[in-house]
Parts: C-alpha cells; sequence; structure tokens
C-alpha cells in the first residue's frame, strides 16, 4: 500500500541539523535513542546498519515511539523517525534528515485470504484501509 521512508531525527542544535541528505554511516559514533528489540521499526533500522557495516551506540531503548521526540529534543541522542511522523518531529523543533547508503524505507501492507469470505463490513474497511493510504503516500511524496 505505502513505500515509508524513514528519516534520521537530530536536535535543531545538532552538528547534522541542517543536512537534507547523510549516508547511514554519518551516525556511527553518535548516541541513538530506538525502540527496543523486537519492534518492527527496530528490526529494519538493525538491517539497514548492518547493511551500511555499522553497530549503533544505543544509551536509551524506548518502549513508546512518541517519546523518541522528547529524548531527543532533550539531546541525549539522535533517533528514527518513519516519513509519516516527520510532523510530529517539526513541532518539536528538530531537524529530519534523509538517509543514503542504504536508502532506509519500509512497505506498509494489508493481506487478507483471497477465497476466504469477507464481511460487507470487512470490504468496506479493507478499501477504507487502502483509500487512506493512498492519500497518505500522496502527501509524503
Amino acid at each position: 500500500m505505502l513505500s515509508e521512508e524513514i528519516l534520521l531525527v537530530v536536535p535543531s542544535t545538532h552538528r547534522l541539523a541542517g543536512q537534507k541528505h547523510i549516508p547511514l554511516r554519518e551516525i556511527a559514533h553518535e548516541a541513538v535513542v530506538i525502540e527496543k528489540v523486537g519492534s518492527g521499526l527496530r528490526d529494519l533500522i538493525d538491517t539497514f546498519c548492518q547493511q551500511a557495516g555499522i553497530t549503533l551506540s544505543i544509551p536509551y531503548e524506548i518502549d513508546e515511539p512518541a517519546t523518541l521526540y522528547d529524548f531527543v529534543k532533550a539531546g541525549l541522542g539522535v533517533g528514527f523517525t518513519p516519513a509519516l511522523m516527520k510532523k510530529q518531529a517539526n513541532e518539536q523543533v528538530l531537524s529530519c534528515i534523509h538517509l543514503t547508503n542504504p536508502t532506509c524505507e519500509r512497505t506498509l501492507g494489508i493481506a487478507w485470504r483471497e477465497k476466504h469470505y469477507l464481511s460487507q463490513a470487512a470490504l468496506a474497511f479493507r478499501q477504507f484501509v487502502m483509500d487512506y493510504f493512498a492519500d497518505l503516500e500522496q502527501g509524503i511524496s
């Protein structure tokens, strides 16, 4: 349904603030605030870092993604945010930076059994979700 970029979030006073694009390896020596192992986003970021040949320095692991911005704003580290959440980061006076080498993005989708009965409510919900994410993708492209 949607391919969504994963962005780096830094405090507005950080040395990387204002950069438009950086290679992922650029944060190899940065303190990173990140979700705990086992979250979907964390697993993706770990894979991206492995591809870039870096190991993150992680002083803080969080349970609630919404607290990431507070940690980063307080200068406790840099973090990662999905593009759909970029507005919240901007409201916190943070800088979002595009990552390269590798390009960091995730794919969101919806699945159902094709030969399984779907009620009218389920069909309507499926269509709503597909339309909603199509509209969102146009907004972040």
